[in-house]
């Protein structure tokens, strides 16, 4: 049992290695994503309901996601990393697909329908809530633009396939 135990943690390392190759994480990023998926999963729970608090849940997400990282850097002596919006997209993307099915359109579509609007959002002093949902969207979209080409590409090895 011990063997299979460790043959299914290598497969699940082998699987999240490869899940963070297709959308594109950087490989010299190092962080633990556990924090960041429990959290996310927390979108969903009956005490987040608002748009604002399911904003706010999105925030930490990001902040959680950056710390990491940035611990991370730290013990591997790269202090002073700063990441870019092209290294955090992909990062909250693979959070997003480690956390599962949380009815990520629907939330989104929520959030895009019913948060507070922008003057709203700098009156609370919040304004990086509305990045939060602009990045949320971003990278359901890189997932689905991911699953539609995997689908395209299945597809078309399952033609080739039958017609050779």
């Amino acid at each position: 049992q011990l063997f299979r135990s460790l043959e299914t943690m290598q497969a699940v390392e082998e699987a999240r290695k490869t899940l963070r190759e297709r959308i594109g994480v950087r490989i010299d990023l190092h962080f633990n994503p556990s924090r960041a998926v429990e959290r996310l999963k927390e979108l969903n729970c009956k005490s987040i309901t608002t748009p604002l608090a399911k904003l706010c849940c999105l925030y930490d997400v990001q902040e959680i996601i950056t710390a990491s990282v940035s611990s991370s850097s730290q013990t591997s002596k790269s202090f002073g990393e700063v990441l870019a919006a092209d290294d955090v997209l992909p990062l909250v993307a693979y959070v997003i697909a480690l956390a599962g099915d949380q009815h990520w359109c629907s939330n989104l579509e929520y959030l895009k329908n019913f948060s507070p609007d922008s003057k709203v959002l700098s009156s609370i002093d919040a304004g990086g809530l509305s990045y939060q949902l602009a990045n949320f969207q971003a990278a359901i979209d890189l997932l689905k633009k991911i699953v539609e080409s995997e689908e395209s590409s299945n597809s078309t090895n399952g033609r080739s396939v039958s017609s050779g």
